[in-house]
């Protein structure tokens, strides 16, 4: 579920994802590249940031990949369809319905919402020298500096007005390409991005819920006979994701 428990959409695209060719790393910011940010004595954190709304399901797929991506025959009749681009149909036709959308399990889908979006700030002036990115040289918070995570935008830096000035540019370029935002938020001193929390005395470290996530999730896995490889596998990604800080 998502933080506003709606329900996320994830496809079944494992055969789909057969068709296609490996797809390319994604560097995106991680607890560790946040942890090297180095704050100027004196100086007030202050952070921006937005997130693009549904954001793999507002790009659309080209019309030549859509075939990749069908779902199970339906009855025309169940969909309540008669006339299909101006071809009547009869009550015995199947329908083969297929996305249109840049579907969430697609094995491309991160790479081309991190890439379209990291392309969108950077024509509206921001630099990638001033991104913050995994195992990349920490760029300066005086007086901004930003990351992108797929669908979130982050601001980060000691200028208040120069933070919230470039938070609003990219938004306003993403919003002109199409892509509706939404979940904008300033904050100062402390802040809470991706799944961290930084402090204002300059500690980053786990959302609580996340850290008590991962001690329950383990004690109660000793305290079983024996567990499934799914909830193994939950447990082994938020272990992942707490140690991405070192």
């Amino acid at each position: 579920a998502k933080k506003n428990k709606k329900v996320r959409l994830v496809i079944d695209a494992r055969r789909s994802n057969c068709w296609f060719s490996k797809p390319k790393h994604v560097k995106l910011c991680t607890g560790a590249s946040l942890a090297e940010l180095k704050l100027p004595a004196g100086e007030v954190l202050h952070v921006s940031h937005f997130d693009i709304e549904n954001a793999f399901y507002t790009f659309q797929l080209p019309p030549s990949l859509r075939c990749f991506f069908g779902c199970p025959s339906v009855w025309a009749a169940d969909l309540g369809i008669s006339v299909l681009n101006g071809v009547p149909l009869g009550p015995g036709v199947r329908l083969h319905p297929r996305l249109r959308v840049l579907p969430m399990g697609f094995s491309h889908a991160l790479w081309v919402c991190q890439e379209v979006h990291r392309k969108i700030l950077i024509k509206a002036g921001m630099l990638d020298s001033h991104m913050v990115c995994d195992r990349e040289a920490p760029p300066s918070l005086d007086p901004w500096a930003y990351t992108v995570y797929v669908d979130n935008a982050i601001f980060f830096g000691t200028d208040k007005q120069e933070v919230r000035d470039k938070m609003e540019r990219a938004r306003a370029a993403v919003e002109a390409a199409g892509l509706p935002t939404h979940e904008v938020q300033h904050c100062e001193g402390s802040a809470e991005v991706l799944g961290w929390e930084i402090l204002s005395e300059g500690i980053v470290r786990p959302k609580p819920s996340r850290a008590w996530r991962v001690i329950l999730s383990i004690d109660w896995m000793l305290s079983q006979p024996k567990v499934t490889i799914s909830d193994l596998d939950k447990l082994i990604g938020y272990c992942t994701f707490i140690g991405l800080i070192s």
